[in-house]
């Protein structure tokens, strides 16, 4: 409650007040308001504002002319009245505002600091009264008071930064509403000056850094680049560090800071922004008076992320919590106010949203209503008007594939087109204008059959593609482009060319391991093979190949790139070459980073902070990578292999690459001493057949750890589903290609047997197709006529730049006595016979105790080969996150990744599931085996699902009397020793053993060696 003479607490209220001794009347009402004032500052009642504004105007009344306090009265009261208006939003006190400062104006025209803070407060009114109703001449009203106010402002004067400040708001808020960039960067410009110029101690500093982050989220929203969003949330962060719980802006900046994380969220996805966005909006609502005309406002924002979330997750109590805030802020706000129009764009929005997912044309009925009343709503030269009349068509295209009424198309095309015009080029959503206009002419075309209709889709979708905007709608454009080309006998192969190249972008170095892994599953999925089946349809095989090198592997091969040798160009430029090598090492540590468990604090830097950093240095990763281009002979410097390049991979045998797609299936061989690609269509092969056969082998091998016999789900040996799958395999895949190789012929020997690396695609990944065959009979299995090998990659065979370093030892590492897993007594006969058959080589053993992760990181820098006897696990969102189990722990992937493992050359996982992938990544190497290789291992093998303890010893006792043959280590030859080593175990149990023996698989990497076996 606000007293209303809080100078006289006992004058009954509404008793007149008399002249008090010597002090004026004018004075003492005057006195009497700022008290009034001060309460409200306090209490925040609006009450007590009122009692301010009255008792100041009973004092102005009694001023006469010349009075040396009219300035003074005049100035407060054209102050007060605006922080009223700001309050409650009544239009007539912004006048009344306008009105007092304008005398106070007239007032002090001889006092030029007075008249500078006149101006300036001026500004403030008009400028508010622009953002509450829109009206330009407002704004270009406020500019101008802004200008001369800090033109009259000395540069040491205590009031120059927040006059900036408040100068660079006026250039902000007119780009806002016409769109010119040139407002945008001056904008920038002064805000940066204002917050340089301001110390850290003045309070004013939080609302300058306010004000500085709202220019960035300006900017980020026009151009796209990750940095403006960073830098505002950083900016709005360090203004809430330093603002008090009661300061009345506190308000103000959760909502804009919700307002940063949910633009962030938006372009990558990160969950945590998402969470933070709704925080930060919830606390900005509960700390809004009902009465503050913001309030309105704030809802429909939190409306919006909750849609947004809706769109991600799908939980639909999210969208009913979006039409619930928004209704509710569209009833708060007048009719007149300049966010009125937003916020019916946002309402009805979410209805279309409900729509997509309830069919109710109810629904979509009331989008068309809303949407249509923010058009109505809307300035004319109001530069979002363009996104009012985009989001329109929506509903319009949806009522239309609903009930087929082509009147609604057309009206959607229409109202997409009068969107474009209104866009300028270069706005960051213009290629989803674009893409959406696509997919309008796309479909009257399939309704009317007008030519002019697929040409207009296909430009508009060649248009999205190409324009500047998020990478990931224009993937979207590209893969609607290419389609509609091949529905119509067109070349699709210019938009899987650029398909491609979006792929780094959405995949993006700057984002968390994990993230990269969901933009994979989310947006790129399988388009390397949707465009190799393209340009095999279309005879391109050499440009498949590229394609599918381009596009497959992609986290794989970034990690590969940060841990690339940049020899070369330390030859043309070491400086150069020492900063790439810094952020390299950088990004992978931030890579590693991202899935550390104790995140939260680490070198007392926030997780925000380290994001941030992390994103800095995937830039800074991109610019220098576009200077080292620049270079002409390193203009090919990183980037994906051409044809030529990876014919190189061939040198020590057969490679066969294995396109999995819808259409059709087919093999790609590269032969040594060809420049040509055999082509081997796979006829009878589907890609549903695929799909059903890899669930099957899921089901029936999924088991966790070594030592546990593989089950086959109580099914009789008759009806082995492996041996089915074998056998399928024999049929649909292996023998086609064997077939058109020339291979299907009986050798006799082992060690004659050519030697094939398989490169198999989505669903075929996890298929053992070294074991394709019929073991009823002889000479039908892929085992009788070659011995295999898997890559992820081609490029992963092309030879090293350097050559292996000499042969260093073999580390055997043992852990049979496992605390939290199955113990695994095999493992001590395993290393026993290993170490009989390394007699003749330096040899180091670590088992049980000794297994610890510190000795074996000592021992592992120091040899060449290492066995690993154990426990492992398997980390799906991080492959450098897999671990191995050892005796006080496991052992990290990453923390062997990152030793210098400057003599790795071949690695035996004999442990469970080390070379299985995942369903939803089959063309990501997300395995151990694949982990091994990017520590520095150039050859692997490993297991596809959990082996037989009692078998491994078998196999390792066998594979290593050959590599270690006469006490000369030749891990080449890993392949075929272990083709050996699973014959012999295949004698011993029986081939109808298949859980048994088929899991076991070599893996190859950059091998340089140019001879064979």
């Amino acid at each position: 409650m606000c007293d209303e003479n809080p100078l006289d607490k006992n004058r009954p209220l509404g008793e007149p007040i008399h002249h008090n001794g010597d002090v004026p009347i004018g004075a003492r009402l005057y006195n009497i308001a700022k008290l009034h004032r001060a309460n409200f500052k306090h209490t925040q009642e609006i009450e007590c504002l009122d009692f301010a504004i009255s008792n100041l105007l009973k004092a102005t009344s009694t001023i006469t002319e010349g009075d040396t306090d009219h300035y003074l009265y005049q100035s407060d009261l054209g102050k007060w009245f605006q922080i009223r208006f700001e309050h409650l939003g009544n239009i007539l006190d912004s006048q009344s505002a306008i009105y007092h400062l304008n005398k106070a104006l007239d007032l002090s025209s001889t006092t030029p600091l007075n008249h500078a803070d006149t101006l300036h407060h001026l500004g403030v009114s008009y400028q508010t009264r622009f953002e509450r109703l829109g009206t330009l001449d407002n704004s270009l009203q406020a500019t101008n008071y802004f200008l001369q106010a800090v033109k009259l402002t000395p540069d040491k004067d205590a009031e120059k930064p927040s006059r900036l400040s408040s100068l660079g708001v006026s250039y902000q808020a007119r780009f806002e509403r016409l769109g010119d960039p040139a407002d945008l960067d001056l904008s920038i410009r002064i805000q940066l000056e204002a917050v340089e110029k301001t110390s850290n101690t003045n309070p004013d500093k939080t609302r300058m850094l306010s004000n500085l982050s709202v220019v960035y989220i300006s900017r980020f929203q026009r151009q796209g680049q990750i940095i403006d969003i960073d830098q505002g949330i950083q900016s709005l962060t360090q203004a809430l560090q330093q603002t008090s719980p009661h300061n009345e802006q506190l308000q103000g900046y959760l909502t804009n800071l919700g307002l940063s994380h949910f633009l962030r969220f938006d372009r990558l996805g990160e969950m945590d922004d998402i969470d933070e966005a709704l925080e930060y909006q919830k606390r900005a609502l509960d700390l809004t008076p009902e009465s503050n005309p913001d309030k309105p406002s704030r809802w429909s924002h939190l409306g919006v992320f909750c849609q947004f979330r809706f769109d991600r997750f799908g939980q639909i109590e999210d969208i009913h919590n979006a039409i619930e805030y928004q209704t509710h802020s569209v009833m708060g706000i007048q009719d007149n106010h300049i966010h009125k129009p937003k916020a019916l764009n946002n309402l009805g929005n979410s209805y279309q949203c409900r729509f997509e997912r309830s069919g109710q044309i109810g629904d979509i009925n009331m989008a068309i209503k809303y949407l249509q009343q923010a058009i109505l709503f809307s300035p004319k030269d109001d530069v979002l008007r363009a996104w009012w009349l985009n989001n329109l068509n929506r509903p319009y295209y949806s009522r239309f594939t609903h009930l087929q009424d082509v009147d609604d198309l057309n009206q959607a095309i229409d109202l997409q087109n009068e969107a474009l015009l209104l866009t300028p080029i270069g706005y960051a959503y213009r290629p989803r204008q674009l893409e959406m206009l696509g997919t309008l002419y796309q479909e009257r075309f399939h309704l009317l059959a007008h030519p002019q209709d697929l040409g207009a889709a296909v430009d508009s979708f060649k248009a999205a593609a190409t324009s500047i905007g998020h990478a990931v709608t224009r993937l979207q454009a590209c893969r609607s482009w290419a389609k509609l080309c091949m529905q119509h006998d067109l070349s699709p192969l210019k938009a899987y060319t650029r398909a491609l190249e979006l792929i780094p972008q959405i995949v993006w170095l700057g984002t968390t391991v994990s993230r990269r892994y969901d933009s994979l599953l989310a947006e790129v999925q399988d388009i390397a093979m949707e465009a190799a089946a393209a340009a095999i349809q279309h005879q391109q095989y050499n440009l498949a190949l590229e394609w599918l090198e381009e596009g497959r592997s992609v986290v794989w091969n970034q990690m590969l790139q940060l841990r690339t040798p940049f020899d070369h160009l330390s030859r043309h430029d070491p400086n150069l070459a020492n900063q790439f090598q810094k952020v390299a090492e950088g990004l992978e540590k931030a890579s590693g980073l991202s899935q550390d468990p104790e995140r939260e604090l680490i070198a007392g830097v926030s997780m925000e902070q380290s994001s941030q950093e992390h994103r800095r240095l995937a830039e800074e990763w991109d610019r220098l990578l576009n200077d080292i281009r620049s270079i002409p002979s390193l203009r090919n410097f990183l980037k994906p292999k051409n044809f030529g390049e990876l014919l190189s991979s061939t040198m020590t045998g057969v490679m066969v690459v294995i396109n999995v797609h819808r259409n059709h299936c087919d093999a790609l061989a590269l032969l040594p001493g060809s420049r040509d690609v055999m082509h081997i269509p796979l006829s009878s092969l589907s890609y549903n057949t695929l799909i059903n056969t890899r669930d099957r082998l899921v089901r029936n091998t999924r088991i966790g750890g070594r030592g546990s016999r593989r089950p086959i789900l109580n099914e009789d040996r008759s009806s082995d589903p492996l041996e089915s799958i074998l056998n399928m395999l024999w049929i649909d895949v292996v023998r086609p290609v064997l077939d058109s190789l020339g291979y299907l012929v009986s050798r006799g020997s082992m060690i004659a047997l050519p030697h094939v690396t398989w490169c198999p695609t989505g669903p075929l990944t996890v298929l053992p197709l070294h074991a394709a065959g019929y073991y009823d009979r002889p000479l039908a299995s892929a085992c009788d006529f070659v011995i295999s090998s898997y890559s992820p990659a081609i490029s992963a065979l092309l030879p090293l730049d350097r050559p292996p370093s000499k042969f260093q030892g073999l580390l055997a590492v043992g852990e049979a006595a496992a605390k939290t897993n199955s113990p695994l007594p095999g493992t001590v006969a395993e290393i026993e016979k290993l170490e009989q058959q390394a007699h003749e080589v330096a040899f180091t053993r670590l088992d049980e105790q000794q297994a610890t992760c510190a000795a074996v990181l000592d021992r592992i820098e120091h040899c060449s080969w290492i066995h690993l006897a154990c426990h492992a696990s398997q980390n799906v969102a991080d492959p450098t996150a897999s671990a191995l189990q050892l005796h006080d722990g496991p052992l990290r992937l990453a923390t062997i990744a990152g030793r210098s493992l400057k003599h790795a050359e071949f690695a035996f996982l004999s442990a469970c599931e080390t070379a299985a992938g995942v369903e939803a990544l089959p063309d990501e190497a997300v395995h151990l085996a694949a982990g091994m290789m990017m520590a520095g291992y150039r050859s692997v093998v490993a297991t596809m699902w959990s082996i037989n303890d009692q078998d491994a010893p078998i196999v390792a006792e066998k594979l290593y009397a050959r590599l270690l043959e006469g006490g000369n280590p030749q891990s080449h030859k890993a392949a075929m020793a272990l083709h050996e080593a699973v014959a012999s175990l295949r004698n011993t149990v029986g081939d109808d053993e298949f859980e048994r023996w088929v899991p076991y698989i070599h893996v190859r990497y950059a091998l340089d060696y140019s001879t064979w076996p």
